[in-house]
């Protein structure tokens, strides 16, 4: 397997290439109407306006015979519940049911566990897995570890044997939470095991604890300082409102 130096490489000008927007994309931009910047001085406001476009845009759920759904109330660290939404087959399987706990994205302000409930449906009627949805804000990565821990020790619980399969899935914000969690499942010997998992856009380092011999590569981040909505005001929100300690292991 190749390492990240070997993919990196030393050719910084070929490196930096990679920000060049494709020409047929950067002609749909131009095409629609300007991306408005949301007003992110009040994060409730924020939140509250994305639950509300997650809810009004999610597509409806088609009706099927062969899945459940049902929801849990898990407890964390600190006292509070976080709902979940877990979705199972019917019919459940002579060897048992993978599971796979799904962390939905949202900067870590917005967002719901119904995010990732197309996939979780999907994962359930073609690989007949239980998939398990649902973080929060409050503390999301101490809320992701002790969701992952609740969902292992509730295995059996929701019909699923983690030996044919124990992974953690996330996109965005969940990726980064997914990651995290899957490293205290490493450190910490969760029993059972994971398996794998899957990371989509997660936010992996920051530059303030990225290795020296990195630190000419990290340039995406001021190459994408004026980017449509995903910039950097819109990144410096998130970090003023999650407060991460960005030199953690």
């Amino acid at each position: 397997m190749a390492n990240i130096d070997s993919i990196l490489g030393d050719d910084l000008a070929a490196i930096s290439k990679l920000y060049e927007i494709d020409p047929e994309f950067e002609n749909a931009l131009k095409a629609m109407e300007p991306i408005p910047s949301p007003d992110f001085k009040d994060v409730a406001a924020v939140r509250a306006n994305g639950l509300a476009t997650e809810e009004k845009s999610a597509p409806p759920l088609p009706d099927d015979s062969t899945i459940l759904d049902s929801t849990r109330t898990i407890p964390m660290r600190d006292g509070h519940l976080t709902g979940a939404i877990v979705v199972s087959p019917k019919a459940i399987p002579a060897n048992g049911s993978p599971l796979v706990v799904l962390y939905f994205g949202g900067g870590f302000m917005m967002g719901t566990p119904k995010q990732q409930l197309p996939l979780a449906r999907v994962l359930a009627k073609r690989y007949d897995a239980v998939a398990f949805s649902g973080i929060s804000f409050s503390q999301a990565q101490y809320d992701g570890w002790d969701a992952l821990q609740w969902a292992a020790a509730h295995a059996v619980e929701l019909n699923a044997e983690p030996i044919r399969g124990f992974v953690v899935a996330g996109i965005s914000a969940g990726a980064t939470v997914a990651g995290i969690a899957a490293h205290a499942a490493k450190d910490e010997g969760l029993s059972p095991s994971l398996t794998g998992m899957s990371l989509s856009i997660p936010w992996g380092v920051d530059r303030e604890a990225l290795p020296k011999k990195y630190k000419a590569h990290f340039i995406s981040v001021e190459q994408c300082k004026e980017a449509p909505m995903f910039n950097e005001k819109f990144v410096q929100v998130i970090i003023n409102a999650h407060k991460p300690d960005k030199k953690s292991p």
